[in-house]
């Protein structure tokens, strides 16, 4: 019985703080409240960059749904849109590296700029976000894995959903698929989340988790085998189409975006030796600038993982700044090869707009 009040307890806390919210955020955006203070903070208090971050953007018509991971699912293109109306309100839109000057620049007028930023290098950052920026008069900054620009091997999270999605997945759930995998040991609790009821969703999150943290060749080997049990074919072929191409990004490149780096091949960077890191961070730069024939200045953690060493080596690379994916804003006094960035999913634009309002204050960092 007590359990059964505890939990009842927890429920009602946690409705009535989404419905104070829901309706708070929506009486101070239908009001203009939030607009009258993203008014004053571009002219109140110190001079800060926020970094909304992007993955994938999708089209009216296609269904997010259908990818198994929230990283796939994207935002779409015409709520994106309204994105940009809100962040109007609290600065103007500059690429990072326009941004981080404007940041560090006191005769630059407004307390607020914002960089926009798409990690990855999708062909739909290409195809969909980057004609409606440009409509907009909207530059961004996208950091495409060097690997897939090339025509390489996919993204480990999307070669992990395209196996599972074509895998012959037994009445056992996924656990006799996992027997004696390296990596893949499984406690009784992860047996329950991935037997014979998970769903295909459930399996690509549980295995997501144990795969971030390997080092690429370890989680290749372990992408390897499992497509070999579950029986499905390489897929490169498949995933042919959802990177943007060397010639799509220089085009993009030539119209006022800015390329950073990311990688050779989207590595957690403190978990490879600090020599392989170095290859990937400096291989990265090297390479986009070779191919865009343009200086390469910012760079994007994978996963955002860093530590000392790997900020370092970035600084060593000739990079001039690196960003995070720890919440926050950023001032002129934040170290430059740890800016903070704004994590953007499907929010509504009452939703941003009470984000950005608040944003500095709730995600101060440090």
């Amino acid at each position: 019985m007590k359990s059964l009040i505890g939990l009842l307890s927890c429920w009602l806390r946690a409705t009535t703080r989404f419905l104070a919210i829901e309706l708070l955020g929506r009486l101070l955006y239908y009001s203009g409240v939030l607009f009258a203070i993203g008014f004053l903070r571009q002219r109140v208090g110190r001079r800060r960059l926020f970094i909304p971050m992007y993955h994938r953007v999708r089209g009216r018509d296609e269904l997010g749904d259908a990818r198994l991971l929230a990283v796939q699912r994207g935002v779409p293109v015409d709520l994106l849109e309204k994105h940009l109306q809100i962040f109007r309100w609290f600065g103007p839109l500059k690429t990072l590296g326009e941004a981080f000057d404007h940041l560090h620049d006191p005769a630059k007028p407004g307390r607020n700029v914002i960089a926009i930023t798409f990690d990855d290098g999708y062909r739909d950052n290409l195809t969909l976000a980057a004609p409606l920026l440009a409509r907009h008069g909207v530059r961004a900054t996208i950091f495409p894995v060097v690997r897939t620009a090339s025509g390489g091997r996919p993204l480990w999270w999307d070669e992990l959903t395209h196996t599972l999605a074509r895998g012959n997945i037994n009445g056992g759930g996924l656990v006799p698929c996992l027997a004696n995998l390296e990596y893949c040991e499984l406690s009784p609790a992860d047996r329950d989340r991935i037997g014979p009821r998970a769903s295909r969703a459930s399996m690509a999150r549980f295995l997501s988790e144990r795969l971030v943290e390997l080092p690429g060749t370890r989680r290749e080997r372990v992408l390897n085998s499992l497509a070999e049990r579950l029986g499905v074919p390489p897929a490169e072929s498949d995933h042919a189409h959802l990177y943007a191409s060397w010639d799509e990004l220089r085009a993009v490149a030539d119209a006022g975006f800015e390329i950073g780096g990311h990688t050779l091949d989207h590595v957690v960077l403190p978990r490879e030796d600090p020599v392989d890191a170095e290859i990937q961070i400096t291989g990265s730069r090297k390479a986009i600038e070779q191919l865009l024939r343009r200086p390469v200045r910012s760079f994007a953690y994978p996963n955002g993982r860093h530590d000392a060493t790997v900020r370092a080596l970035t600084a060593a690379a000739g990079y001039r700044l690196a960003i995070t994916v720890e919440h926050g804003v950023n001032y002129a006094d934040t170290d430059p090869y740890a800016l903070r960035r704004m994590p953007i999913s499907r929010e509504r634009p009452f939703e941003l707009a009470l984000k950005l309002a608040f944003y500095g204050w709730v995600n101060r960092g440090k």
